[in-house]
């Protein structure tokens, strides 16, 4: 099948509706790989490569707005881009972020509580990947991806 040229799609729709979720999981999923690709950097391990945590980002916050910048600020408008930069204002650090993914590890050592959300994170990060990949493919191949601002 051959890419045919973006839709406009109906609205509602259910293809509409799984655009939108495609472009959320693609944010998560850029949010989570930023998150693996810090611990990275910071340990000293290869980094992976990535649009969303450019720059070698190693804050949530700069992790989240990359992560905005590549899956959703290009189909937002003034009002909505203002509104998601107010609501990554407020993404918490890392060490905040890992106690409140892992509320259960919270008096766990911080090395203990850091490694266990990595691992799992790692292991979202790559099961997300596959998916979006190939939700990604399936919308060119349908020619579904509408890139109509919000």
């Amino acid at each position: 099948m051959h890419a045919q040229s973006p839709a406009q799609l109906a609205e509602p729709s259910a293809a509409l509706g799984l655009l939108w979720m495609r472009r959320l999981l693609g944010f998560q999923h850029a949010v989570l790989h930023g998150l693996v690709q810090s611990e990275e950097e910071r340990t000293g391990r290869a980094p992976i490569t990535s649009k969303a945590a450019g720059n070698g980002a190693k804050d949530t916050k700069a992790i989240s707005r990359a992560a905005y910048a590549e899956h959703y600020e290009k189909y937002h408008g003034w009002i909505v881009k203002k509104t998601f930069s107010v609501a990554l204002s407020g993404v918490p650090p890392r060490d905040e972020l890992f106690r409140r993914l892992a509320p259960r590890l919270k008096a766990a050592p911080p090395q203990q509580l850091e490694a266990a959300c990595l691992r799992e994170l790692g292991e979202c990060e790559a099961v997300m990947r596959r998916v979006f990949e190939s939700m990604h493919r399936s919308f060119d191949q349908l020619g579904l991806d509408d890139r109509r601002k919000a």
